[in-house]
């Protein structure tokens, strides 16, 4: 746990074996792509081809900054972990928690997120539910947090039997 007191609970999320693929393709790509134009002449051109990696090289970095790490469960409610910018859901604001299969959501379309590089965040648009927000790293252990005043989070703890535990716990 971390070292963290019986009131503070960290629960792991790892990828999937999709997201794993996609986030290897999100990176090998702008490398292939350099090396490949590397090795054809003329050199002149070696500042033009860095220039388009390092564009093409962004948004995987900041997709990877972006990749929720982890769950923490604390007595102010829940927080997810990320590089940079770690989201905090207040308890008072969670009125319940669900298992969620991608099934129940209907079709969905990415609003604006990412679709499996690094894992599933950022905003959708389901069929059934409507508006989400995705905070996961998997699809087949997926939770759903409604709430209160706002869109509801989908989580993929890699053990939901135990986030429950844990939430339960926390909040009696």
């Amino acid at each position: 746990m971390f070292g963290m007191s019986a009131a503070h609970h960290r629960l792991e999320c790892s990828l999937d074996r999709n997201a794993v693929i996609i986030s290897a393709v999100v990176w090998l790509t702008p490398l292939v792509f350099v090396l490949t134009l590397l090795l054809i002449p003329p050199q002149r051109f070696k500042l033009i081809v860095w220039a388009i990696w390092v564009v093409s090289v962004l948004p995987a970095v900041l997709v990877a900054l972006l990749q929720p790490r982890g769950y923490l469960l604390d007595e102010t409610g829940l927080t997810i972990k990320r590089w940079i910018g770690a989201i905090h859901v207040e308890r008072s604001e969670i009125s319940k928690i669900d298992d969620f299969r991608s099934s129940d959501a209907g079709s969905v379309i990415r609003t604006f997120g990412s679709g499996g590089a690094h894992g599933y965040f950022g905003y959708f648009r389901s069929s059934v539910v409507g508006t989400l927000m995705y905070q996961a790293t998997r699809r087949d252990t997926l939770l759903i947090l409604t709430r209160k005043s706002d869109v509801p989070v989908v989580l993929s703890p890699d053990d939901p039997a135990m986030f429950r535990q844990r939430w339960s716990e926390s909040f009696p």
